[in-house]
């Protein structure tokens, strides 16, 4: 029984070089959350979402 032919070299650990985040798409930046609301409108009556941002994390700049 040969045991080496199942061998698996591990691969060997190199520090990634530092990168950046990539940037967020500019679709992702037009949620309707982002907008404002006009002073006398209910905050809960917003317009439906694009189909781009469901299912996607909302970001905010300050």
């Amino acid at each position: 029984f040969d045991c080496l032919c199942y061998d698996q070299e591990v691969p060997k650990k190199t520090p990634s070089p530092k990168q950046d985040p990539p940037t967020l798409p500019r679709q992702m930046t037009q949620i309707i959350l982002n907008n404002p609301t006009p002073g006398d409108a209910d905050s809960i009556l917003l317009p439906p979402p694009d189909h781009v941002v469901l299912n996607h994390l909302y970001v905010m700049t300050k």
